[in-house]
């Protein structure tokens, strides 16, 4: 609102900052939140290809170096099986030698020494060629000393400590121990590393009868197998089964042979669970990482183990997992490079749209202005929006920030004019009469109790001339200045007021009140012939009485008649009584002013008005009324007038009922909290439910065409809401029941009539 405030305030008739321009300063608060949308989803859908990418491509170098496991290990189990048939033929020639050994043994004790020298000139002649890589063979008696040996010059020699003995000679007899494979040693007799490969000799009868050692040369052996191995880096391994031993190796054979390790070989590990197959593991020697073929020879502790460094079996492998990972890079990178380019041009794209869409925004809202400023100019009401002044200030509100173009046709007062340098000595207040400033200082106790009300005022105009006008506001929240300082603490509401030039209304609802009362008077006129031929008639043979008495000049006759004449005084006063109340009824003042009334007296003025119209129907009415009610707030005259509207709509609704059915109509009241409310209900059957709603309404009617004006009802809702009080109407058990609320009268409540005849 322009107007009220101690603050000068610079008025504002068509601000270019409406809903669209609002709208706009959002849509651009929102576009970086978008923009670091669009960027989010580049990057995630980038993300997630790189992912799928470097997961199908670690799968390819996968299935490349499965591959290329295969491949080698492939070859080392092909070196294994020739290296397994190199020392089966090793393993079957000591057999050979064994046996004839056992034949020498048998020779001998069956007294043919010829043969026997002939065997044992055969095992030397193989022991000295090293065919097999036989070193010796040699013979150990039951008591472990040494009875013959290839050796030349060989001794008797106590071999009882030797494991390759101890192990036949502690064996059950019915459980002869079979082919035993001892560590790499030093021979005594040859003085040379061998591995010894020893048997039991069997006696008569499965005795015990010693043991023949075949003496093989563990590095002959290891250059043997070196010779077998064709792939870069391999190595070839014999081991001794279950325990690991190392009997032969490929590389370094002499550096190698009797070395403890502080773990068992892999192959050896894995041989007892499976006779052959391909495992990686870590070197007992160096900690590499091996691939290895392993096999375990059959008939023989033995197992044969061909390994590579695993290094060389991936080096063809590493070249190609660079290429194919600096490619599936170089690839993430350039379509990311792609990604953001074309997010750019879309991006690009877009803010041109923007820009148009913006320029056709402002364009729209330039002409949306223009349309609101023609369409407010030519509004009925003027439009305007103030802060809302604290308690404490007389004003109803503070500085404006919006009043439309048409203040001045609905005022007479320019804005500027208000709220400039020359504004009118008091500001708006000046404009006002006393009612108008209590008016509106009823209205600024509304607002800042329930957030909305309204007043109706006098305002002088420029010419000196006073309109009415009607004042609506609200509170709609915070103004937008205090959004964009919150520093500056809380802001006060914001109040949109709409002010509307009534005084043409209420001329003619004052003259359709007055014809409502003109209409009232003409239905009631031959019921108030009736009212007052009664004490006419009474005075008229009161008058003749009295004048028969005064003739009789005795004492008696001069009592009969001053009783007489003060009956005809008494029934004169009730004649007068009755006028007074038509000449009040029928004033056509407007009321100003409320004051405490008696509701009282307000009924008995009605009833007295109403009363013959009421007995002539055959009415009966019944008081419920509540003698110790308090005074209420309001106008004589206008509260009879709307009780005397309620109890002859009662009458006309009762008139419809059946011959012979009751008519009654009860009027009761009573106190509830600060107010009190008085029911006039009739049992002529109620209001159809559809029309409840309209029921006040100017000019509606439920009665037939010609019996009604429809302002009845209309006019009592206007007057009670000018009392501060209501009205309402509701179907109860009979018929139609119609409650007035009175606002009980204080000395602090305001008297001023607010809005009266307002319809």
């Amino acid at each position: 609102m322009p107007f009220g405030g101690a603050r000068r305030s610079r008025p504002v008739a068509g601000r270019d900052d409406g809903v669209s321009l609002s709208g706009m300063a959002r849509t651009r608060a929102e576009r970086p939140a978008r923009r670091l949308r669009g960027w989010r989803v580049i990057l995630l859908g980038w993300l997630v290809l790189a992912t799928v990418a470097v997961w199908l491509g670690e799968t390819y170098l996968r299935r490349a170096v499965e591959t290329l496991e295969k491949e080698a290990g492939g070859r080392l189990m092909a070196t294994a099986s020739a290296l397994e048939q190199s020392l089966l033929r090793t393993i079957e020639a000591v057999d050979g030698l064994q046996a004839l050994a056992q034949t020498r043994h048998d020779l001998l004790l069956h007294g043919n020494p010829t043969g026997a020298a002939s065997i044992a000139d055969y095992l030397s002649l193989v022991a000295l060629q090293e065919r097999f890589g036989v070193l010796q063979v040699a013979v150990i008696g039951p008591d472990g000393m040494l009875t013959w040996s290839t050796v030349p010059g060989w001794q008797p020699v106590p071999l009882t400590d030797r494991v390759h003995f101890r192990v036949h000679a502690d064996s059950p007899p019915n459980q002869p121990y079979g082919l035993f494979v001892s560590e790499p040693l030093v021979g005594r007799a040859s003085g040379r590393w061998s591995i010894q490969l020893s048997r039991a000799i069997i006696g008569p009868g499965g005795s015990f009868d010693g043991v023949v050692v075949v003496s093989l040369d563990p590095i002959l052996l290891s250059n043997r197998m070196a010779e077998v191995n064709d792939g870069p880096g391999e190595v070839s391994v014999l081991l001794r089964l279950p325990d690991g031993v190392l009997l032969a190796r490929s590389r370094d054979a002499e550096g190698q042979l009797g070395r403890r390790t502080a773990r068992k070989h892999a192959a050896v590990t894995a041989a007892q669970e499976a006779p052959r197959g391909r495992i990686r593991a870590r070197s007992v020697v160096d900690d590499r990482e091996l691939l290895m073929g392993y096999m375990t020879l059959r008939d023989a502790p033995l197992v044969i183990a061909v390994a590579q460094d695993w290094v060389e079996v991936v080096a063809p492998h590493r070249l190609l997992a660079q290429w194919v990972r600096v490619s599936l890079a170089g690839g993430l990178l350039v379509l990311l490079a792609g990604a953001l380019l074309l997010r750019q041009l879309l991006a690009t794209r877009r803010a041109r749209a923007r820009l148009a869409e913006a320029e056709a925004a402002r364009l729209a809202t330039v002409r949306a202005w223009s349309d609101l400023e023609r369409l407010l100019a030519a509004a009925p009401a003027a439009i305007c929006a103030a802060e809302l002044a604290p308690a404490d200030l007389p004003a109803v509100t503070g500085r404006p920030h919006f009043v439309s173009p048409n203040f001045v046709r609905i005022t007479g007062w320019d804005p500027a004019v208000l709220l400039g340098e020359d504004a009118v000595a008091g500001g708006f207040a000046g404009l006002l009469d006393e009612e108008g400033l209590a008016a509106r200082a009823t209205m600024a106790a509304g607002l800042r109790a329930t957030g909305e009300a309204s007043c109706e005022y006098r305002l002088r105009r420029p010419d000196g001339t006073w309109r009415w006008i009607r004042e609506e506001a609200r509170v709609v929240g915070s103004t937008a200045a205090a959004a964009t300082a919150p520093e500056a603490g809380p802001a006060p509401p914001e109040v949109v007021s709409y002010l509307s030039d009534i005084t043409e209304q209420r001329r003619i609802t004052a003259q359709a009140f007055g014809a409502a009362k003109l209409v009232t008077l003409g239905e009631m006129a031959a019921n108030m012939a009736h009212e007052l031929n009664q004490p006419l008639a009474v005075i008229s043979l009161a008058s003749e009485n009295a004048a028969a008495a005064l003739e009789d000049r005795s004492e008696a006759g001069h009592a009969d008649a001053l009783e007489t004449l003060e009956l005809i005084a008494q029934q004169a006063a009730r004649c007068k009584d009755v006028v007074r109340h038509l000449r009040m009824f029928s004033r056509g003042e407007d009321m100003k002013t409320l004051s405490a009334i008696a509701l009282d007296e307000v009924l008995d003025g009605a009833l007295l008005l109403t009363g013959g119209a009421l007995r002539e129907a055959e009415v009966e009415l019944v008081l419920a009324l509540d003698a110790a009610l308090p005074p209420v707030q309001g106008d004589q005259v206008a509260a009879e007038q709307v009780f005397v509207n309620l109890l002859l709509n009662a009458r006309d609704a009762v008139l419809g009922l059946p011959a012979g059915t009751p008519r009654r109509i009860r009027v009761a009241s009573r106190q509830e909290a600060e107010d009190v409310v008085v029911t006039v209900a009739d049992n002529g059957g109620g209001i159809p439910p559809a029309l409840m709603e309209r029921l006040f309404e100017p000019f509606f009617t439920t009665k037939p065409v010609g019996q009604g004006t429809g302002l009845g009802l209309s006019i009592c809702h206007g007057i009670m809401r000018a009392f501060g009080g209501g009205i309402t109407a509701a179907n109860g058990a009979e018929g139609a029941e119609m409650a007035v609320r009175f606002r009980i009268a204080t000395p602090a409540r305001p008297t001023t009539a607010q809005g009266a005849l307002a319809g």
